[in-house]
């Protein structure tokens, strides 16, 4: 299962698997955290409002166009 969260998060935020492992520890194992974290630039904390307000959807947190 780490694997794997490690894997989405190198992908999804397009970070190394150092990183990942860094972000993933910041985040509880979080994966959606750990990405909208990395893609947005933002705590932990506000990840997780971030992804509450759009209702746990990942690809309205990190696509901001």
């Amino acid at each position: 299962m780490a694997a794997r969260a490690q894997w989405l998060v190198m992908e999804i935020a397009q970070v190394d698997e150092a990183e990942a492992q860094r972000l993933l520890a910041l985040c509880d194992q979080q994966v959606k955290v750990t990405a909208v974290m990395s893609k947005r630039g933002v705590a932990a904390e506000n990840a997780r409002e971030l992804l509450y307000a759009a209702n746990g959807f990942l690809r309205r947190v990190i696509n901001t166009d």
